[in-house]
């Protein structure tokens, strides 16, 4: 039993054909036409299945095409969409803030010079380098100086506040953000932490996290 062209597959058409050849062999009742009919539907069934393949392959390097497209334009959304933030401006806030803690640190120490000078203008007694303590000392409103008038404490109403280095501020608020991020190693060497790592101001040392 033969098969139509329009659904013989080339390996159908092929075996119909090698039938009709042995039927020749054999001495059946075949035409010439009969086997080139055989022949041409060989031929059509494989140019059946080629353009199927081709159609085939056509999509499939289009569907590849698309998903490329698609997946550049879901990767650059991902850059633009905000998700993505420059580094520079994340460091320039980081400057800012730390430049700020400098600021207050040395606008406090300052503060406590100020503070300072208006006590020993005003007559409020304050204990010298030398440790003596006046009669008029009142220790909820004082101040301690060392050599030079350089003040090492100052206590106002009850309130004692210490000069401080912005130095061991601005390092010990670098050195808090290496700890957060598991001590940010530095490329063939250590750790930041481990650079970063001192004495710390009194102030958070005593503060409790």
């Amino acid at each position: 039993m033969t098969t139509t062209p329009e659904s013989a597959t080339p390996e159908a058409a092929e075996a119909d054909l090698a039938q009709l050849e042995q039927q020749v062999i054999d001495g059946g009742d075949v035409t010439v036409a009969d086997l080139t009919a055989a022949k041409e539907r060989v031929s059509f069934a494989r140019l059946v299945l080629k353009g199927v393949q081709d159609r085939a392959e056509a999509k499939r390097l289009k569907n590849a095409d698309d998903l490329r497209a698609k997946t550049k334009v879901d990767v650059a959304k991902m850059f633009t969409g905000g998700q993505y933030v420059d580094p520079l401006v994340a460091y320039d806030e980081a400057v800012v803030a730390l430049d700020r803690l400098a600021i207050v640190i040395k606008g406090n120490t300052a503060l406590l010079d100020d503070a300072y000078h208006e006590m020993s203008r005003g007559g409020v007694a304050v204990v010298g380098w030398d440790g003596g303590i006046p009669a008029e000392h009142d220790p909820a409103n004082s101040a301690r100086v060392a050599q030079g008038d350089q003040v090492t404490s100052l206590t106002s109403d009850g309130i004692t506040y210490i000069p401080q280095e912005p130095s061991l501020w601005v390092r010990a608020a670098a050195h808090k953000v290496a700890e957060m991020h598991g001590g940010l190693t530095i490329p063939y060497g250590p750790s930041l932490e481990s650079v970063l790592r001192g004495d710390k101001p009194s102030a958070i040392s005593a503060r409790v996290s």
